[in-house]
């Protein structure tokens, strides 16, 4: 009897030694398993989020629609629109971002207007700006988008970028509204109302303010210096009140001339 029970003591050490076993050769393979149907299932959410909020202007199949809103069914395009608005996060940051906050005005108005007609060229969409959407759903709808893969897109030269305006105030104007620094910002001259990022109102003297402040992180010593550091480096200082959720990008693509143009016009506000 004795040896029996032994015996059997032994048949279920080693059993429970072989399950640990296998269970821990196949633990990478399982847990893989599991993330990629956590992750399938977040892209299923994303595409019906998207089929329910956003098809009346990018398209069913997110193709776009000719002259209102751009196409998003393409890694590659928006991997090339990142790279285009000088953006410093990565792709997936970008998309997320840009649902989120919306566009006050369009980034492209001479391909697609949007929506401005309503107020907005986008609307914004997530909770933490007023709108219908949770953050998890922001996110997944941003990866439904991801999700397109890596599509050709058709290519052509690169567009020669107007010239700006002679009046500085107007070519600053123009860079402002073109990388859409109204969605976030206040400044009376171009009718923005943003509010997830500080006033652009008095800016020069706002500037000179801030420089001269201890808290002050960056690394100007003028004005000028102070709203171009901004701009190429948003990171150097971060206003007291805005934290990471409104953070803002940098555009390390301006050229030198819209950088210039853009300073010189929040100057003279």
């Amino acid at each position: 009897m004795l040896r029996t029970q032994i015996t059997l003591g032994i048949i279920l050490m080693v059993a429970a030694i072989a399950t640990l076993v296998y269970i821990t050769v196949t633990e990478d393979a399982r847990m893989a398993t599991m993330t990629n149907a956590q992750l399938a299932r977040r892209i299923e959410n994303g595409a019906e989020l998207f089929h329910r909020n956003c098809i009346t202007c990018h398209g069913e199949k997110a193709e776009g629609i000719p002259g209102l809103c751009p196409p998003l069914n393409s890694l590659t395009l928006l991997q090339q629109r990142v790279k285009d608005t000088g953006w410093s996060g990565s792709v997936h940051s970008y998309i997320v971002s840009t649902i989120s906050a919306g566009r006050l005005y369009s980034t492209r108005p001479d391909q697609f207007v949007g929506r401005k007609n309503e107020g907005m060229a986008m609307p914004f969409w997530s909770q933490v700006y007023g709108g219908p959407l949770r953050v998890d759903q922001v996110e997944d709808i941003a990866l439904y988008l991801e999700n397109f893969g890596d599509v050709p897109v058709a290519t052509g030269p690169t567009p020669t970028p107007a010239p700006l305006p002679d009046d500085p105030i107007e070519a600053g104007l123009v860079v402002y509204q073109a990388n859409a620094c109204a969605s976030c910002h206040q400044l009376d001259l171009a009718d923005a109302v943003g509010a997830v990022g500080p006033t652009h109102n008095g800016l020069g003297e706002t500037a000179a303010q801030r420089i001269e402040d201890p808290s002050y992180t960056g690394e100007a010593t003028t004005p000028e210096e102070y709203i171009e550091e901004s701009i190429l480096n948003s990171a150097a200082h971060v206003v007291e009140g805005y934290g990471p959720v409104s953070a803002m990008p940098s555009y390390p693509n301006l050229s030198e001339e819209q950088l210039d143009a853009l300073v010189q016009m929040l100057m003279q506000q």
